[in-house]
């Protein structure tokens, strides 16, 4: 064997002792990183990360710090930026909420223009928005929109009114009635007395032999027919005085249920919309975080362009 092949036989060796110890090699880095993966997964699944990224706020004004105080907890859309200059009761968040603060805002400008005392005259300017979002404040508008509609219905579409209307045209008409009779009762009484005098005369002529007995038996039944009529005019004009006088003390129960009715309607316009701009103001209170004074804003803890957070102190 010459000198090449023995140098050939070395290097070949020395080339398998060197690939059989970078496997060993690679083999001991895999190992080793797929065991750092392993304790790293477990170590992860130990550790409780939070939920929520939980921000904080101040205002700094003059040399005094202000904490800003979330009245709720929950995910609000942050509406002012670190270092921006606020001014006292400025809107700085809202709090998430099926409530729309912006809709809010525009009832809340609607409702500024009623004068509560003239609400039938405000009434016409004043009507439904579907549109408008307003979650848990839906129902005490819809509340005030039906009272107003209830109490304006009853001003325009008087029921009531229309029936004192009818009996006062009763009246009018039994009056009518009453008049005419009297002209009629005043010739039965003149009739009367004429019919009254002839019977007189026919009974002393009667007695004096000087007429029949039929004749002054026709004069008394001529009497008594007259007297009939005259008493029966009477009765009449009574009947109507005192249906006139019945007619009257309803109008009067009607005027005081009408007035009743529309007291009721009014009190409960009035009581719906003071529940409705409560609700509105304690809304606004739970939802939305405003400057408590003027200044600049500072954060604690950093928020960030995703969903943020607050906590009520």
């Amino acid at each position: 064997m010459n000198k090449n092949n023995i140098e050939k036989y070395k290097s070949e060796e020395l080339q398998e002792i060197s690939l059989t110890s970078n496997i060993k090699s690679y083999r001991y880095t895999i190992l080793f990183v797929f065991s750092f993966m392993v304790i790293g997964l477990t170590i992860a699944s130990l550790v409780k990360y939070p939920e929520k990224i939980i921000g904080e706020a101040f205002i700094v004004s003059g040399n005094k710090i202000n904490n800003i105080y979330s009245p709720n907890n929950g995910e609000i859309l942050l509406l002012i930026k670190e270092n921006d200059i606020v001014e006292k009761g400025q809107l700085l968040a809202l709090i998430n909420s099926p409530t729309n603060y912006y809709d809010v805002q525009k009832l809340k400008s609607e409702l500024n223009k009623i004068n509560i005392n003239n609400i039938n005259k405000v009434q016409p300017e004043f009507y439904f928005d579907s549109t408008l979002r307003l979650g848990e404040i839906e129902k005490f508008y819809y509340s005030f929109l039906l009272a107003v509609t209830e109490y304006n219905n009853l001003l325009n579409i008087d029921i009531v009114g229309q029936k004192i209307s009818n009996l006062k045209s009763k009246i009018l008409r039994n009056n009518q009635i009453i008049k005419a009779g009297k002209n009629i009762k005043n010739i039965f009484n003149e009739k009367y007395n004429i019919v009254e005098d002839s019977y007189e005369l026919d009974s002393i002529l009667f007695k004096e032999n000087a007429i029949v007995k039929d004749q002054i038996t026709k004069s008394k039944l001529n009497l008594l027919g007259s007297e009939e009529k005259k008493l029966t005019a009477e009765k009449i004009e009574q009947e109507l005085n005192h249906y006139n006088q019945e007619l009257n003390d309803d109008i009067k129960l009607l005027s005081r249920e009408k007035q009743k009715n529309i007291a009721t309607a009014f009190f409960k316009v009035k009581k719906t919309f003071f529940e409705l701009k409560t609700t509105i103001d304690f809304w606004e209170y739970n939802f939305s975080i405003k400057a408590p004074v003027s200044g600049k804003i500072e954060f604690y803890q950093p928020f960030f362009n995703s969903t943020q957070y607050v906590k009520k102190d």
